[in-house]
């Protein structure tokens, strides 16, 4: 095909930009803010789709509409062949400075007519769809096309890399693509709110209603959860787009399976009336919106384990993942949301007629197995008595939890803890802890160990630290028992040590080598060594420890990952030992090279003399240090100073979401305190 070459030259910053569009709803619903900040700013924006009465929209924002005839799904060569003749008078006639198209045919066919002319282009691959689930003829032939248009494109955006990696592996795109991770979501309108408080319990599905989609899934799995718990609602928006789902939409609703509350958009408003959005699409997504928009809300997602979707969902973090067209998996993962019932506790381990409580509302929700962590103040007030669990395990001891409120000494303490290993049938203990006979004399279980010795039943071997830009984890080889790789995203050699105890557990229920593998490379903690994504120059991660112990173990395999600085920022919770603030104040001052002193859980003291037994203990190392009292202002000047190369530690408060003054609890959340700063941006990127 012989290239044209454009005579046109316009002057100044001003541009008139062409979008290709298959339909309204592709450039309303992601794209809407693009054009209208574009046709703002005074550029010249066409838009060439097909008619529709709602066009209008765009023509008020000033945009000019050329009504193209482009059929989304047909397969007629006549058709398509006019349509590139279409485009290509079309490029004449508006001889546009950048033309930007988004989905197949507007893609590929736009691509053939830009190419012949001299046009640049911009193809957005916003997901494949279903064509290339099948590898039949149809799939072959795109690739064909697709290799004749759009690898002659000036850029090709992907919104996953799963899609990017296909287009590379078939030569359909040649070095002139990149990643834009979806097309992001309006934050004005899909802002952060609290969950629905009441307890019927809302999942809604929100797109196109299309086999492609798991709408049938969907559908299915509202019918039969609705029987068992008749206390949970399914709504559905979006538009049918066969007959065939306009009858079954209408039938389900009529026996009470759904509510369908037709085409919504946006849809923020109805989302935020539910608890959970679900998407079991059977793949070819590109990065789903719903979730985006669902994610910003801040409800919890459903999703198949496909290209876009799992790029969004942490699997158990922020929703759940599913294997793709498994309605079984569906259902499952679905009651799974309805049986997770979050109960605060004042106590680590609560009262013992709590615990029987929890445990029977636990078992009439359908849970087969609990976790639970078992304190030492637990165990010695008989808060588990009654209980003998299948498996205990015993992490580690060190002098801590000794006070007035507490143990009377280290003694009483160890004691209080080896309890758990007359109460169980299995022991897991850490091999490698000093104090190991002590903490097993006396035992009634049977007992496996696990750790670096070369004795533990389960011990890890050539243990190396995974150090990469924005990254810290770290790799060893479990021997013994089981005998494989592992690698783990949280550093440190605590981190081993957890790990192991995972292992042991998996073990005793039959877990496959290859699921623990893969569970533990993305395995994540809330407020232990969790990693903040701030800038690409410094690395910031919250964790809960709160002694001289975990503190000196945090701290010290941090610095064998030879950070520019190690910065800590830590307190000390009140009406609680002071010893522990002179000890932590001595550590952070020894091993961090800067420590920012700053408030905890103050309850009834004073926070400045919190701080200043603190600075006591900073002052007998010769570390730097400053104080300020306000952990909010302290966490923002972590940030505003930080350095290349840093590593920054907010220690102490962890998981926890309050901060705990005259015994009131106030909303403060750490991840919330870091995004405010990160909005006003004054640091290094």
């Amino acid at each position: 095909m012989e290239t044209e070459n454009r005579k046109t030259v316009r002057g100044g910053n001003k541009k008139r930009i062409l979008f290709l569009s298959n339909h309204f709803i592709g450039l309303y619903a992601y794209r809407r803010e693009l054009i209208r900040e574009l046709a703002a700013a005074g550029h010249e924006i066409w838009l060439s789709l097909p008619a529709h009465e709602r066009n209008r929209y765009f023509e008020e924002l000033g945009c000019r509409i050329v009504e193209t005839p482009v059929s989304a799904h047909g397969k007629n060569p006549i058709r398509d062949i006019k349509l590139i003749c279409t485009y290509r008078k079309l490029f004449r006639e508006i001889d546009p400075d950048i033309i930007l198209s988004y989905t197949i045919k507007p893609n590929i066919y736009g691509a053939m007519a830009s190419h012949a002319l001299g046009y640049r282009q911009v193809c957005n691959i916003t997901g494949t769809g279903g064509t290339f689930l099948k590898n039949d003829l149809l799939a072959i032939f795109l690739r064909f096309l697709y290799r004749r248009s759009v690898r002659h494109a000036d850029l090709v955006f992907f919104q996953n890399s799963g899609d990017r990696d296909y287009f590379v592996r078939h030569r359909m795109v040649c070095g002139n693509d990149a990643l834009l991770p979806g097309s992001g979501v309006n934050a004005e309108e899909n802002f952060f709110s609290e969950m629905p408080d009441d307890r019927e319990i809302r999942f809604i599905f929100a797109g196109r209603l299309i086999p492609l989609k798991g709408i049938d899934l969907y559908l299915e799995s509202a019918r039969r959860i609705r029987r068992r718990h008749p206390d949970t609602r399914f709504l559905v928006i979006g538009a049918p787009e066969r007959k065939k789902y306009q009858k079954k939409i209408k039938r389900y609703e009529k026996e009470g399976w759904i509510e369908y509350l037709g085409y919504r958009e946006p849809a923020g408003e109805c989302i935020r009336q539910c608890h959970c959005a679900v998407l079991p699409s059977l793949g070819g997504e590109g990065v789903p919106n719903v979730l985006l928009e669902a994610s910003a809300i801040g409800r919890a997602c459903i999703a198949s384990r496909i290209n876009g979707s799992a790029d969004v969902v942490e699997d158990g973090v922020t929703g759940f993942l599913f294997e793709p067209g498994n309605t079984e998996a569906l259902i499952g993962t679905i009651e799974a949301i309805i049986g997770e019932k979050h109960i605060p506790a004042a106590n680590t381990t609560p009262e013992s007629y709590m615990v029987q409580k929890y445990f029977h509302d636990m078992v009439e929700a359908g849970c087969d197995a609990v976790v639970m962590e078992v304190s030492s103040q637990g165990l010695m007030l008989h808060r588990t008595q009654g209980f003998v669990f299948d498996f205990g395990i015993f992490t580690n001891i060190e002098p801590d939890h000794i006070g007035p409120n507490e143990h009377k000494d280290f003694d009483d303490y160890l004691h209080c803890k080896s309890m758990l290993l007359k109460q169980c049938k299995v022991g897991i203990v850490n091999r490698d802890d000093e104090h190991f006979e002590r903490i097993i004399d006396g035992h009634t279980c049977e007992l496996e160990t696990y750790g670096f010795s070369e004795k533990a039943d389960l011990r890890a071997e050539d243990a190396k630290l995974v150090g990469r830009k924005g990254y810290l984890g770290i790799s060893y080889h479990v021997k013994g028992l089981l005998d494989f790789p592992v690698e783990i995203d949280i550093p440190g050699k605590f981190s081993i040590y957890n790990s192991l105890t995972a292992i042991a557990i998996c073990r005793h229920f039959k877990v496959s080598e290859e699921n623990i593998i893969k569970a533990l490379k993305v395995a994540k903690v809330k407020g232990r060594i969790e990693m903040i994504k701030v800038s690409d120059e410094f690395t910031l991660m919250i964790d809960y420890a709160h002694n001289a112990m975990a503190l000196e173990s945090l701290l010290g395999t941090l610095k064998e990952y030879n950070p520019h600085r190690l910065v800590c920022l830590f307190g000390c919770g009140g009406n609680r030992s002071r010893d522990r603030r002179f000890q932590m104040g001595e550590v952070s001052s020894k091993l961090a090279d800067l420590t920012i002193v700053t408030s905890d859980n103050p309850r009834n003291e004073e926070p400045q003399a919190i701080l200043d037994d603190i600075v006591t203990g900073v002052q007998k190392a010769d570390g730097e240090y400053v104080t300020i009292i306000d952990r909010a202002e302290a966490i923002r000047y972590a940030i505003e100073n930080a350095k290349e190369g840093d590593v920054i530690v907010l220690a102490g408060k962890g998981h926890e979401d309050y901060q705990e003054i005259k015994g009131q609890k106030h909303h403060m959340d750490e991840r919330e305190l870091v995004a405010d700063v990160v909005k006003d941006g004054r640091f290094i990127k």
